[in-house]
Formats: structure tokens, C-alpha cells, sequence
């Protein structure tokens, strides 16, 4: 089973292939504040329903690999009676 990427390394890697903190709060709702606080380790997780957010625009920015990620989220999510997709 592959390692889940955590929301810092999404934001790192979103930021490293050029997106802004406003943008990536544009595209996914997460505010800009939060997303700051996940670069610098002040917070280390995110609820559900953002993480999975992070997750969809990483795989549309980074690919494929990121999908099948989100994809493996969602299946973990619904298997812990979670409904993140709201």
C-alpha cells in the first residue's frame, strides 16, 4: 500500500510547480492563512473534505500519480463512514 502524501507536501509541491498560497486558495477553498501554516508546520493536518481538495489539485497540476491518490482517499473515506465529499 502506498504512503499517503500529507497536506504539507501537497502545498510544497503545488508551490514548487508554481502556484501561489492565494491561488491555491482560490482553487481549493482552503484559506490562504491555513495553507501558510501548513508550510511552515504550524498545522499538520486539515479536515476530510480540504485535504481532499489539496489532493484533486495536486493531481491536476502534478498528475496522474496524485489521482489515483485522491481516488484512494475517497475509498478510505467512505470505508470509515466519512462523507467527504461535501
Amino acid at each position: 500500500m502506498r504512503m499517503q502524501m500529507q497536506p504539507r507536501e501537497i502545498v510544497q509541491a503545488l508551490v514548487g510547480a508554481g502556484l501561489t498560497q492565494s491561488r491555491i486558495e482560490e482553487r481549493t477553498g482552503v484559506s490562504q492563512s491555513t495553507i501558510s501554516k501548513l508550510l511552515t508546520g504550524r498545522v499538520d493536518d486539515v479536515r476530510s473534505r480540504l485535504y481532499l481538495r489539496l489532493v484533486d489539485l495536486h493531481a491536476e497540476v502534478c498528475g496522474s500519480e496524485s489521482a489515483t491518490q485522491g481516488q484512494e482517499a475517497r475509498d478510505a473515506a467512505r470505508i470509515h463512514g466519512r462523507d467527504c465529499e461535501r
